[in-house]
């Protein structure tokens, strides 16, 4: 998975915000459909150019969202309830889950 953005350090919002919002961002326009397997910590902290602390931060509150899960041994996912989550929130790019999704829609 190649990430080409960083979080903006002269911004007043928090980095460890600015990559919550980011991933949320990345899930809602499907970027990253249901089950997607997210890069290991250390991944994401170098391709955003901040401490694996900040990306804990940033995952863990991504988790009590119910957006990520962890899989001991496996890693972290993007969770089976973002449907919930998403719905809740505000309308998702469904043509990128289609496109991205784990299943092809049928031919027609």
């Amino acid at each position: 998975m190649f990430i080409d953005w960083r979080p903006n350090r002269p911004s007043s919002i928090s980095l460890h915000q600015q990559i919550v919002d980011w991933m949320k961002q990345q899930i809602t326009q499907g970027e990253w459909p249901v089950a997607t397997k997210l890069p290991s910590q250390r991944s994401l902290a170098d391709s955003f150019g901040v401490n694996r602390s900040t990306i804990i931060t940033a995952m863990d509150e991504l988790i009590a969202d119910g957006l990520l899960e962890t899989r001991v041994g496996s890693g972290t996912f993007v969770s089976n309830n973002t449907w919930n989550v998403l719905v809740s929130s505000k309308q998702p790019d469904w043509k990128n889950y289609v496109r991205n999704g784990l299943h092809e829609p049928p031919s027609v």
